[in-house]
């Protein structure tokens, strides 16, 4: 992952994404308390991955670990939050958003706030 002054030349708002808001639900029982997120609606964003690599506990996923650069007006994005991405350039619509965790906190840069982040997939827990 990147860091520093060499992020903003790699990353630019060229993407679409979706926040997904971390929300607990309100009831007693576990089933009422189920985590949730909630689709905000599409921003632009940056998209950088780093490769691939296989996870060998048996669980059939895959770990991908990136940067996602969001605008400075995202600034209510936490840790918790999930980030689907929709759109590469702009014109690549996905048919199933990529869904990342972001790993900590987005850290505030001038250019906007970047997120390191794991893809999710198969049977990823985080």
């Amino acid at each position: 992952m990147m860091t520093g002054v060499s992020m903003s030349s790699h990353l630019s708002l060229r993407d679409l994404c979706k926040i997904g808001v971390y929300t607990v639900g309100a009831g007693t029982s576990s089933a009422e308390k189920a985590i949730t997120y909630p689709l905000g609606s599409e921003i632009s964003c940056g998209v950088k991955l780093g490769k691939s690599k296989e996870v060998s506990d048996g669980s059939q996923a895959t770990m991908s670990l990136g940067d996602i650069m969001l605008p400075l007006s995202q600034s209510a994005v936490v840790g918790k939050d999930r980030i689907y991405v929709t759109k590469y350039d702009g014109v690549d619509a996905l048919s199933t958003p990529e869904v990342y965790a972001i790993l900590g906190e987005p850290l505030r840069m001038r250019q906007g706030f970047v997120c390191n982040v794991q893809r999710l997939t198969g049977g990823s827990a985080l």
